[in-house]
């Protein structure tokens, strides 16, 4: 016991009191530094917490503004939606009648190359028929002649 009284009459000491009041001094200072920090921050966001709810509340009053024509335009957007789809449809099915088309035109370009070639290759036949017709003409008469010929002897 006289140890622990002893032990408390030695913070009593004047360069010991000297010590723990310049440590009280320097977390009192401290302390109103944390104070003023935290002050000034809550003033912070308290300023900004009400910029933003000024800033959700024109928010809000812009929307309920357009609110009122949100089902209107819902609806022009699900007929573009139709219109859209229908264009999809159109413009596949032109590019399949466009090709149709190219096809035929195609076909048509080889129709025509081989009824040029036909057109060629009769006319050549018929060129040859009248060289070979008149090449039998021409033996009939001879023929005809010497039968006749003949005929008179």
């Amino acid at each position: 016991y006289q140890r622990r009284v002893h032990g408390h009459l030695t913070l009593l000491d004047p360069p010991t009191l000297e010590d723990l009041t310049r440590r009280v001094r320097g977390l009192e200072r401290e302390m109103d530094k944390v104070i003023g920090k935290k002050q000034a921050f809550s003033e912070l966001t308290q300023a900004d917490t009400l910029q933003r709810l000024d800033q959700l509340y024109d928010a809000v009053r812009r929307c309920d503004a357009v609110a009122p024509q949100v089902p209107a335009v819902l609806n022009r957007l699900v007929t573009l939606k139709a219109v859209h789809d229908e264009a999809v449809h159109f413009q596949h099915t032109l590019a399949c009648a466009t090709a149709a088309e190219q096809q035929a035109d195609a076909n048509l370009s080889a129709t025509r190359a081989a009824l040029s070639n036909v057109e060629t290759q009769l006319q050549a036949n018929m060129d040859t028929l009248r060289s070979n017709l008149t090449n039998v003409d021409q033996r009939m008469a001879e023929l005809t002649a010497r039968f006749e010929t003949l005929e008179s002897v």
